[in-house]
């Protein structure tokens, strides 16, 4: 889901770094841009 929402490349997505279960908050402004990004834990 990360890939889409922040547009991460076929060739950036690899290097893209998760913790299992780990919450993610975004912001999205009224054009569903994101304006921030919240790792929780």
């Amino acid at each position: 889901m990360s890939k889409y929402i922040e547009g991460i490349s076929d060739e950036d997505i690899i290097n893209l770094e998760m913790a299992t279960g780990q919450p993610v908050v975004y912001d999205f402004n009224d054009k569903l841009e994101v304006q921030s990004k919240n790792k929780l834990g």
